[in-house]
């Protein structure tokens, strides 16, 4: 499957954060605490459906060196594209340092990876889910050299 933001996303974007739970979904503001997770294969089915961290996180990569969680994305930016009428989120490239999927119980390859709004309290099943990338970059091995994932000219997701 190719990638796609997720529904509950795409709703929270026009209301507040009373509306979303107390969850602040603004991509720009720097209090705002976005992840970039890596997945593996594993059970789970791709769906747009799906609302919260938790629905996908039985499928985070695993090794010894990736943080469970993934990592924070810093340098968040959204670009009205009129010629294109679309709203670009941008972040910069990501990298994951030394991962290795034979080392500490590792799961092989990254097949996607999940942007998600991590909420103050730490719980995922509040955490809301924004993007899942995935497509022709994937599946990547990890094989012990740091691992990163780009963003074509900083190009996170798209909504149109």
């Amino acid at each position: 499957m190719s990638s796609f933001v997720y529904n509950r996303f795409k709703a929270a974007i026009g209301t507040s954060g009373g509306a979303n739970g107390g969850l602040d979904v603004d991509w720009n503001h720097s209090g705002v605490v976005v992840r970039l997770s890596l997945l593996t294969g594993g059970t789970y089915v791709e769906d747009a459906d799906h609302d919260y961290w938790g629905d996908v996180s039985g499928n985070e990569f695993q090794d010894a060196t990736y943080a469970i969680g993934g990592q924070v994305v810093d340098g968040r930016g959204i670009t009205l594209n009129d010629a294109e009428n679309t709203a670009e989120f941008t972040c910069p490239d990501e990298t994951f340092s030394s991962l290795d999927s034979t080392a500490g119980g590792g799961e092989g390859s990254v097949t996607s990876c999940a942007l998600w709004v991590a909420t103050g309290d730490g719980n995922p099943a509040n955490s809301l889910l924004v993007a899942h990338l995935s497509g022709a970059d994937f599946p990547k091995a990890a094989n012990g050299g740091d691992f990163t994932i780009q963003f074509a000219s900083n190009i996170a997701f798209v909504i149109s």
